[in-house]
């Protein structure tokens, strides 16, 4: 398999990935290398010593229920690309592109998908600018995860549920409609409003 292997006691070894081997990203690629090499046919067949019962993670449980609130108030879920530029995600924002601010791709295939994104708005205003031709009203919106830089994790990144809406319409601003679905998600998550922008219970605007 390309890799040197040293023993540390009688449970752990340790492994020397070899450069040429691109392709091991991760413990689990060693562990798949060990099952090649062993031969999967060759591994005893066991009854699992625990029995479990899978289930939807709570936090795409919310999603899911957040998509539906969202979608009954008579937006339109997209689904975009988690790649996005450069340009995309800080110039047409109005935000300066700063290193550290965004995962940037080394070895990007196109400008066009070299970042991933931290926001949903560009994904949301990239469809909205697609489809000018479509009738006024555009209610549209997104429920994904993120990409926050992180030094503290093994990764350097980790991801973070989000969701945006956006409501465009000629000679409106839609304040009120998109305060509408604020409100309507917050009482039916039960989170009450709360003018005080400090305060640690309830939202505000």
């Amino acid at each position: 398999m390309g890799h040197s292997a040293t023993i540390v006691d009688d449970n752990t070894f340790k492994v020397r990935v070899s450069p040429i081997r691109a392709d091991v990203l991760h413990a689990c690629d060693i562990a798949e290398d060990i099952g090649v090499a062993f031969g999967f046919n060759n591994i005893p067949w066991i009854v699992p010593p625990t029995n479990t019962v899978g289930a939807l993670l709570p936090i795409n449980k919310f999603g899911d229920l957040l998509r539906m609130e969202i979608a009954q108030a008579g937006f339109t879920e997209i689904l975009t690309s988690g790649l996005v530029s450069k340009k995309e995600l800080f110039d047409h924002l109005r935000h300066p592109f700063e290193l550290g601010k965004a995962v940037v791709l080394a070895n990007s295939k196109t400008k066009e998908f070299d970042t991933v994104w931290s926001l949903l708005l560009p994904g949301l205003l990239k469809t909205l600018f697609s489809n000018k031709a479509e009738k006024l009203p555009h209610k549209i919106f997104e429920v994904a995860d993120v990409c926050l830089l992180d030094p503290t994790t093994d990764t350097g990144s980790w991801n973070e549920r989000h969701a945006c809406i956006l409501y465009s319409d000629n000679n409106k601003t839609g304040m009120e409609i998109i305060h509408g679905v604020l409100d309507l998600i917050m009482k039916k998550f039960g989170v009450g409003f709360n003018q005080d922008t400090g305060a640690s219970d309830g939202y505000s605007i």
